[in-house]
C-alpha cells in the first residue's frame, strides 16, 4: 500500500513497510501538516474536558431513560393485564378505541395519524434540546453519550 507525497522538486512514493521508506524532499510539507495538525490538536485539547463531561452525563441520562422506559413498559402491560382480567369477569369495561385515540394524540408528536420513526426522531430530538440547554462545549458529546446508554 502506498501513499504519494508530492514536494516542490519531486513527488515519492512511501510504501508502508516498517523496513524501508523512499526518501524525497518532504520537509516542508511535512512540516506544514504538522502545524496544522498541532493546532486542530489544541484547539480538541482545549475542549476534552468539556466534551468528556458530556459523554459521561449523557451516558448516565441514557440509562436512566433506558431503565426509565424499560420500568414504565412493564407497569403498562402489568396495568393491560389487569385491565384485560378485570374485563373477562366482568368487573370493567375498557373502551380501547378510546384509548387508542388518546394515547396516539400523545405519541404521533407530526400529526400525520401513524407512530412511526419520524416520531421517534422528533421525540429524540425534542429530548436531547431540553437535556443540552445551557450546557456550551459539553453538549458535543452528550448525544453520542446519550444514545450510547439508551441503546444498553
Amino acid at each position: 500500500m502506498g501513499a504519494v507525497f508530492e514536494g516542490r522538486r519531486r513527488a515519492a512514493v512511501c510504501m508502508a513497510d516498517a523496513s524501508s521508506f523512499a526518501r524525497a524532499d518532504l520537509a516542508r510539507p511535512r512540516t506544514v501538516v504538522l502545524a496544522a495538525a498541532n493546532s486542530d490538536f489544541n484547539k480538541v485539547a482545549a475542549n476534552a474536558g468539556a466534551i468528556s463531561l458530556g459523554s459521561i452525563l449523557g451516558l448516565c441520562c441514557g440509562k436512566f431513560a433506558r431503565v426509565l422506559g424499560e420500568t414504565a413498559a412493564v407497569t403498562v402491560s402489568a396495568m393491560v393485564v389487569a385491565l384485560q382480567l378485570m374485563c373477562w369477569k366482568g368487573y370493567a369495561e375498557v373502551h380501547w378505541g378510546a384509548i387508542e385515540r388518546d394515547v396516539m394524540h400523545v405519541f404521533d408528536r407530526n400529526r400525520d395519524g401513524v407512530v412511526d420513526r419520524r416520531d421517534a426522531s422528533h421525540a429524540l430530538h425534542r429530548v436531547n434540546t431540553v437535556l443540552t440547554t445551557h450546557m456550551g462545549t459539553s453538549a458535543a458529546g452528550f448525544t453520542g453519550g446519550f444514545l450510547y446508554g439508551l441503546k444498553g
